[in-house]
């Protein structure tokens, strides 16, 4: 009776181990599909929600002849919905993309080499169209000098990726950016400069609110610098705006080395 028992229980563990397996390779292959599905509806919806924001735009410019104050209202609070709309379709993207790139599986990630490289070789071309380089007099990070756990991985990139982009679109043709680091007993800060205008003085202490955009003509999601500072603030860190002699703009980016990872 004891042996039969046993004999039963195996059945039933080997049947139940099969089940599990089955229905951990059907959730991976729904998790692929829904990954799948997000990253085509990013792309259907990207093109045709810009062009829409660009439209409203010209509206409430005035292209179109004379609108309604509250008309205009109405307007402005589409269009800022758009950009929400365009942003979130845009990082979705970036991250397919940045998944399809990934690395191998690390014990430690090079900031220098696999994010800040990783990062400038993903917008090389627009880099180079808009023949913006490095500049290693306003900092700069060596390689095998500090690095991240992978469980940080993607927040830090993702953080330089953000002020990347923000370079091509509003530091202007020709400038220079950098990133640079010191280390200090709160933790490691991380620099990253850009040649181009002075933020505007107005914005400064709201720079990293949501929809705050550094540009006068209101372009731009206004997302990009609330969503690192969050993910800044989620590794228990700390961001903020400083500038040099002449006003341009160094984002600093304090993590504290248990939390966040860093190792220097």
């Amino acid at each position: 009776m004891i042996k039969r028992t046993s004999r039963v229980s195996l059945r039933r563990r080997r049947h139940f181990e099969k089940n599990i397996e089955k229905c951990q390779w059907e959730l991976r292959k729904s998790l692929q599909e829904t990954q799948d599905k997000i990253s085509d509806l990013s792309h259907e919806m990207l093109t045709p929600t810009v062009i829409a924001g660009l439209q409203i735009k010209s509206i409430l410019e005035g292209k179109t002849g004379f609108v309604d104050e509250s008309v205009r209202t109405v307007l402005k609070s589409t269009r800022q919905h758009l950009k929400y709309a365009e942003c979130v379709a845009s990082q979705t993207l970036t991250a397919e993309k940045l998944r399809c790139m990934k690395l191998p599986q690390k014990e430690l990630y090079d900031i220098r080499l696999h994010i800040i490289d990783f990062a400038l070789a993903m917008y090389e071309e627009q880099l180079e169209k808009r023949n913006i380089g490095l500049d290693s007099s306003m900092g700069s990070i060596p390689p095998n000098t500090l690095f991240v756990k992978p469980h940080n991985y993607s927040s830090v990139m993702k953080v330089i990726m953000n002020f990347i982009i923000n370079s091509i679109k509003y530091a202007g043709k020709g400038c220079s950016i950098a990133f640079g680091y010191r280390l200090e007993s709160r933790g490691c800060v991380l620099t990253a400069y850009n040649s181009g205008k002075p933020i505007p003085k107005k914005i400064e202490d709201t720079i990293f609110e949501k929809f705050v955009r550094g540009k006068k003509d209101g372009s731009g999601s206004g997302f990009g610098l609330y969503s690192s500072r969050k993910r800044v603030e989620n590794m228990g860190g700390k961001m903020w705006l400083e500038a040099d002699n002449e006003g341009h703009p160094i984002f600093m980016i304090l993590l504290p080395v248990s939390k966040a990872g860093i190792i220097g």
